[in-house]
């Protein structure tokens, strides 16, 4: 790993070909911690080295010798890009990078870990020129789509995804982006929601609402594109 900063808890830095293994490891072990497993898609292996170490950039923090969270971001195919899943506005592929995955330790969660490396993240892929964020996030994954529009990113789409042999219809996500250059316009019509109710959320989406905010009462706030 290359030591890019450290405060009083965490060093942070990119990972290297030699880390990706533990990566892997660490993810795996993680995951299998977690009650509901559809909230999050593992890649695999080779996967995650490509992220890291030919297409994109993969982000560590540590707490002593120990993974605490990863962060990874990656510029897709032209057919796997997100854009292709959003038709209400325009969005420039050639500028899209993907927030492919992360993840926080169960114990170093509530350091607000997330929030610290997707900005640390997101302004290193800004200086190689990427503008459009993009990623996907589970509607029964209140903690993380909260996190998410409380750092300026909207629900754009909903799709299923990650399709497998154990899960053949794939699994359902919220389609996210962040716009550096480009501002979304609203008119005044407003809708709140539960984040699970997918189908009041495809219907929303359908006439083009935007998820934009979460109430203190886990409500995403939808409001309509002008």
């Amino acid at each position: 790993m290359i030591e890019i900063k450290r405060d009083d808890k965490f060093i942070y830095g990119w990972a290297q070909a030699q880390d990706v293994i533990k990566v892997h490891e660490f993810i795996t072990k993680e995951y299998e911690k977690l009650p509901n497993k559809d909230v999050f898609s593992i890649d695999t292996y080779n996967e995650m080295f490509d992220a890291a170490c030919k297409s994109g950039s993969m982000l560590m923090a540590l707490s002593g010798d120990e993974i605490a969270a990863i962060w990874y971001a990656q510029k897709p195919s032209d057919e796997k890009n997100y854009a292709n899943d959003v038709d209400k506005f325009e969005i420039d592929k050639s500028k899209v990078i993907h927030n492919n995955a992360s993840f926080v330790a169960e114990k170093y969660r509530g350091n607000k870990l997330q929030n610290k490396m997707r900005a640390m993240v997101t302004g290193y892929l800004e200086e190689q020129g990427f503008t459009v964020f993009m990623g996907t996030v589970s509607p029964h994954n209140i903690h993380s789509y909260k996190n998410i529009l409380d750092s300026g990113y909207y629900l754009v789409a909903f799709k299923m995804k990650y399709k497998s042999a154990e899960n053949p219809n794939g699994l359902e996500r919220y389609i996210t982006y962040k716009s550096i250059d480009k501002q979304l316009e609203f008119n005044d019509n407003e809708i709140k929601i539960k984040g699970e109710d997918v189908i009041k959320a495809q219907e929303l989406f359908n006439n083009r609402y935007i998820g934009t905010d979460v109430t203190d009462d886990d409500m995403i706030i939808f409001k309509q594109l002008a």
